[in-house]
């Protein structure tokens, strides 16, 4: 399965802002790690609008060994968000302190949200 197909099944699902995706130089600058060093595939989504934390990501790791460096990485951004929000937006900074990191199998997903058990719902029902 696609990580797309998960993203697009979460944006079906769940009402989240416009949401951007990002790709190339973009991704290691955002998330600290190399995706053509750790990820088979990966879709990377971020708020559009600079007022929302919002942040949806699911990878395919390349293999096993990796999770741990693609968690850092993706701890590192919600990190990064949470500090982005913490001077404003107090319900948006809530949201960025409750964000999630999900595995199942080699697929990780960030989800950043006001509705973290919808995301992760449907995150779990590809794997049932």
């Amino acid at each position: 399965m696609k990580t797309s197909e998960i993203v697009d099944k979460i944006k079906e699902e769940v009402e989240l802002p416009m949401l951007l995706s990002v790709s190339g130089e973009q991704v290691k600058d955002s998330y600290y790690f190399d995706p053509s060093e750790l990820i088979a595939e990966g879709s990377y989504n971020q708020a559009m609008m600079n007022t929302k934390a919002t942040e949806l990501v699911v990878v395919k790791l390349k293999s096993d060994k990796h999770y741990d460096a693609v968690k850092e990485g993706l701890t590192k951004r919600a990190e990064d968000i949470i500090k982005t929000f913490s001077q404003y937006l107090p319900d948006q900074h809530e949201d960025a302190k409750n964000y999630q990191i999900v595995r199942q199998g080699n697929y990780v997903m960030l989800s950043i949200s006001h509705d973290q058990e919808a995301i992760k719902k449907v995150f779990d029902s590809f794997f049932k």
